[in-house]
C-alpha cells in the first residue's frame, strides 16, 4: 500500500469527511515526548501525518530517561517515543497504557573521516593508541551494551583505558569523534547515519553482538530487557485525553510508509515475531512498595545512587532520583507541585522552598567545596583566582541561573576581589550542571572550571586542583527536605535521616564529598 493509500484511510478512521463540521479546528494538538535519537524521524513522520490528517502534532524532544522524569512530574502528553528499556518503566510508573514497536536500533562503531586508525573489528577499540569516548551505563542502553561485548571478547581492561571521556547520549559521543577530540565510538545507526558525511560507521562483527535470553538488564523499575534486539516504541500515555487520535499516530508510526521513513534515518527494521504490541501483565509496581520522588542537584549523582540501592534495600521503599541544576529543580518543584524530598547542591535552595511553603525544615547531609580545577599539570600556571583573568584563559562555569555551583562561583569570585566583567569575558563554557565541567576538562575544552571538591575527585587522573584560600572561599551546606505535598512524607523524612546518619558518612568520604556537624569532621 503506498503512502496515500494508507493516509486516505486514516483520514476515513478519524472522520475528516464529518459533515458540515470543521475538522481542523475541533482537533487539539497531540503532545508527543520523543527520545533524542528518534528525533529527526519523528519530524518527518510528524509533518506528514499532519498534512493528511490536519492533526497537529507538538514534540518535545529529550533524554528518554529525563522525558519519562517529565511525564511523571506534569502528568500531562498523549505519547512518548522512546527505545528499551524506557517503555517498560514508564509501564511499571502507571505513566502508559499500552504501547507497541514502531522500529529498532542496533549498536555501530564510529570512526573519524577516512578511519586514520585502520579500526574494522570491535576488539580495535582496545588498541593502544585509541581514544575513545563512550556513553556512560549509568545513563544509556548503549553503555550496557558496550560494556556486554568487551566482556564477551575480554577486552574490558584495555579498552577502558583507552576511554578518554563517558557521555550521557550517543550524540555527544559521536560529536566528540566528529570534532576529532576522539578516534572512535559505539553509538545507535541512527546516530551514525545522522553524521554519514563527517564519520566512518564500521559494522559489529555479529559474533559479538548480544544474545537473546542471555543478555539482559534487570531492575526493579524495567523488569528483565534483552539487549540484543532494542526496540524504539511507541506508548499511549495514562495522560492522554485523546487516546484514539494517539493510537492513529502511532499506527502511522508502524505502518508500511512509517517503516520507510524509520529506514531513511538510518534504524534498522523490526524483527517479525518479536515486536512488542501491548502492555498486558506487566506490574505497575510490587504490592505494597512505596515510591519517593527525590529531586536531587546533579552534583551529588555519585553518592545519591548507590545511597537509594542501599534505602531500598533496607526499607522496602522505591527511591526515584531526578537529576537537574538546583535552580532548575526549584522551578519543576513549583511548575507541578510534585515530588517527596527536595536535595539541592546549596542549603540555599531548600530555604527559599520553605519561605514559599513548598518545604519543611531541612536537614544537612553533607557540604560542598568550591575548587578550581584545570588541565593536568596546570599548562597554563593558575595559581590563584586572579591566574583566572590571564588573557587566553578558557574558563567553564555553572550557569548562576541554574546550578547551585554556578551561584556560588559569583559569590567566591567576588570574595576574592574578581570583577564580574573582568572574569566574564573568559569564560566560554555556562553549563546547567557541575558534571559538565569535569568531562570538559577531560576532553580539553576548557582550560580552568571551579568546581565542587567531590567533582574534582572524579578526574583525578587527568586534571590538578588548585584551592581557593580558606578565608576567601564559601562551604555549602547541602539540606534535603521533605515536600509540603509528599505522598509520603514519612518515609520521605526517613530517607533524609538515612543520608544524615554516620552509619553512611563513610560512604560521602568514599566519593570525596566532605562532611561537618556535631557528629562530623571536616574530611
Amino acid at each position: 500500500m503506498n503512502l496515500r493509500n494508507t493516509l486516505a484511510m486514516m483520514l476515513l478512521s478519524v472522520g475528516l469527511c464529518a459533515c458540515g463540521r470543521n475538522p481542523v479546528a475541533e482537533q487539539a494538538p497531540l503532545l508527543c515526548y520523543v527520545g533524542g535519537t528518534m528525533r529527526p524521524a519523528v519530524e518527518e513522520l510528524a509533518r506528514r501525518y499532519e498534512a493528511a490528517t490536519q492533526q497537529k502534532v507538538l514534540l518535545d524532544f529529550g533524554d528518554s530517561g529525563q522525558l519519562m522524569i517529565k511525564i511523571e512530574q506534569t502528568r500531562r502528553g498523549d505519547i512518548y517515543v522512546c527505545h528499551d528499556p524506557f517503555l517498560a518503566g514508564a509501564i511499571r510508573k502507571g505513566l502508559a497504557v499500552e504501547g507497541r514497536t514502531v522500529s529498532a536500533l542496533n549498536p555501530v562503531i564510529v570512526a573519524t573521516r577516512g578511519n586514520p586508525k585502520g579500526i574494522t573489528r570491535f576488539a580495535d577499540l582496545a588498541q593502544p593508541g585509541i581514544r575513545l569516548v563512550l556513553t556512560d551505563a549509568q545513563y544509556s542502553t548503549m553503555g550496557h551494551i558496550v560494556d556486554r561485548m568487551a566482556e564477551k571478547v575480554g577486552i574490558q581492561g584495555p579498552l577502558n583505558s583507552n576511554v578518554v571521556s563517558r557521555t550521557r547520549g550517543g550524540g555527544e559521543a559521536a560529536n566528540a569523534v566528529v570534532m576529532q577530540t576522539a578516534d572512535a565510538s559505539v553509538v545507535w545507526n541512527a546516530v551514525a547515519w545522522l553524521r554519514k558525511d563527517k564519520l566512518d560507521a564500521i559494522p559489529i562483527e555479529p559474533a559479538i553482538h548480544l544474545q537473546q535470553g542471555v543478555d539482559a538488564v534487570t531492575s526493579a523499575t524495567y523488569g528483565r530487557i534483552n539487549m540484543d534486539y532494542v526496540q524504539v516504541t511507541a506508548a499511549v500515555l495514562k495522560s492522554s485525553s485523546a487516546p484514539d487520535k494517539a493510537r492513529k499516530f502511532i499506527e502511522f508510526m508502524a505502518s508500511e510508509e512509517g517503516q520507510k521513513v524509520w529506514a531513511q534515518h538510518g534504524f534498522s527494521p523490526m524483527i517479525p515475531g518479536r515486536e512488542y504490541r501491548s502492555a498486558e501483565g506487566v506490574r505497575v509496581n510490587e504490592a505494597g512498595r512505596k515510591t519517593l520522588l527525590v529531586h536531587c542537584g546533579a552534583g551529588l549523582r555519585k553518592v545519591m545512587d548507590p545511597l537509594a540501592r542501599q534505602f531500598e534495600a533496607a526499607h522496602g521503599a522505591q527511591v526515584d532520583l531526578s537529576y537537574d541544576g538546583s535552580n532548575r529543580l526549584l522551578g519543576q518543584i513549583k511548575l507541578t507541585r510534585r515530588g517527596d524530598v527536595f536535595i539541592p547542591g546549596d542549603a540555599e535552595y531548600v530555604d527559599m522552598a520553605i519561605q514559599e511553603g513548598l518545604a519543611r525544615t531541612g536537614t544537612t547531609i553533607c557540604c560542598f567545596v568550591p575548587v578550581i580545577l584545570v588541565q593536568n599539570g596546570n599548562p597554563r600556571n593558575i595559581q590563584s583566582p586572579a591566574d583566572l583573568l590571564k588573557e587566553g584563559v578558557r574558563l567553564g562555569l555553572g550557569d548562576e541561573k541554574a546550578a547551585a555551583v554556578g551561584k556560588q562561583t559569583v559569590k567566591v569570585f567576588a570574595l576574592n576581589g574578581l570583577e564580574r566583567g573582568a572574569w566574564e569575558k573568559n569564560v566560554v563554557l555556562s553549563t546547567p550542571t557541575v558534571n559538565e565541567l569535569g568531562a570538559a576538562i577531560k576532553l580539553k575544552t576548557i582550560d580552568a572550571a571551579v568546581v565542587w571538591s567531590s567533582t574534582a575527585a572524579d578526574y583525578a587522573d587527568v586534571s590538578t586542583v588548585v584551592p581557593f584560600e580558606a578565608a576567601r572561599n564559601i562551604v555549602s551546606d547541602v539540606k534535603g527536605a521533605v515536600l509540603s505535598f509528599a505522598q509520603e512524607p514519612e518515609v520521605a523524612q526517613a530517607f533524609l535521616d538515612f543520608l544524615s546518619s554516620t552509619n553512611v558518612a563513610p560512604v560521602f568520604v568514599k566519593y570525596g564529598y566532605v562532611l561537618r556537624g556535631p557528629e562530623k569532621a571536616v574530611q
